[in-house]
């Protein structure tokens, strides 16, 4: 087996539809499901691989992304291709913000975008709305 490390920005290629609801989460997780297989796919087919084992990704919290909804969508996505059977593993990254007035650096929690030293609100996300695939495992 080989284990190919991609680091590379990761895009859902269908846009999400503009209904509310858990229709919509659905699709969203399925798009992006899509997207992660379609890579896999083309890891295999590059490298002289037959199948996918796993598959590693990142994805910051500001994605909003439900891990255990995207791994339904990827093994569902996955049946009959080379990635059938593929374990996709979702490492959540938290959200990461720098204040502007102070410089501090800080973990943003339950959405609370103030500083915790000045209570500046003027901040940068640096972390927290990445997606990525980490690895691919292919044999």
């Amino acid at each position: 087996c080989t284990i190919l490390c991609k680091g590379g920005c990761l895009a859902a290629r269908r846009r999400r539809p503009k209904t509310k609801g858990q229709e919509t989460r659905a699709v969203h997780e399925l798009g992006i499901a899509q997207s992660i297989l379609d890579i896999a796919l083309k890891a295999v087919g590059e490298n002289g691989g037959t199948k996918v084992t796993a598959v590693r990704i990142q994805a910051g919290e500001l994605r909003s992304i439900i891990a255990d909804q995207l791994e339904f969508c990827f093994a569902f996505a996955a049946k009959g291709t080379a990635a059938e059977g593929a374990k996709l593993e979702v490492e959540v990254m938290p959200i990461i913000a720098v204040c502007g007035p102070c410089e501090k650096e800080f973990r943003v929690e339950n959405l609370d975008f103030r500083c915790p030293v000045c209570q500046g609100t003027s901040v940068r996300v640096v972390r927290g709305q990445e997606l990525r695939i980490r690895e691919i495992e292919i044999c």
